[in-house]
């Protein structure tokens, strides 16, 4: 049984990213959903990572379960595509 936030929602990163930090670096993230760094640097700067990224100097960091939460919910638009 997977535990459960203080907000009673399931802890993603215990489901789905246990072996990383709660916030990410770009080649983290893309490690943990396996997709390109660049996708990552785009979504960002077309807003589609406000709420779950923030910027430490010129790096981009991500908090690992609010953007696993989007990102398994299908919340980003890639293209025409839906992700």
């Amino acid at each position: 049984m997977s535990k459960k936030q203080g907000d009673g929602s399931p802890d993603t990163g215990r489901l789905f990213g246990g072996g990383y930090p709660p916030l990410l670096t770009v080649n983290q993230t893309a490690e943990l959903v396996q997709i390109p760094k660049k996708t990552i640097y785009e979504w960002s700067s077309r807003g589609l990572l406000q709420g779950c990224s923030c910027r430490a100097g010129r790096h981009l960091r991500i908090h690992r379960d609010g953007f696993l939460t989007t990102f398994i919910n299908g919340g980003f638009s890639c293209g025409k595509t839906s992700i």
